[in-house]
């Protein structure tokens, strides 16, 4: 379907592309107004989450279209997962 380092790619675009919108969607249900310091921070901590999937498929092997959904889920995942731990240093 894709060359395999094109797919790694897109996995990574993939989870980091989960995470944002998990930032966005976050961002929609507060109340608060638009702070870019918070939105940058989930932003940068889905490219890295993309990037550390995109890193495991290179060395697990090439991935299929299931992997990707599973990898967009993860960066969602992991933006929460972020989102939460800091609820717990209030």
């Amino acid at each position: 379907m894709f060359n395999d380092n094109l797919a790694v790619v897109l996995v990574a675009v993939c989870a980091a592309a989960g995470g944002i919108l998990a930032a966005f969607l976050g961002f929609l249900k507060s109340s608060e107004p638009f702070e870019p310091k918070k939105f940058l921070a989930s932003v940068l901590t889905s490219v890295i989450s993309g990037i550390v999937f995109g890193v495991g498929y290179q060395i697990a092997g090439r991935p299929d279209i299931k992997d990707f959904f599973m990898a967009f889920l993860g960066g969602a995942g992991i933006d929460a997962l972020r989102n939460y731990s800091g609820a717990f240093k209030k």
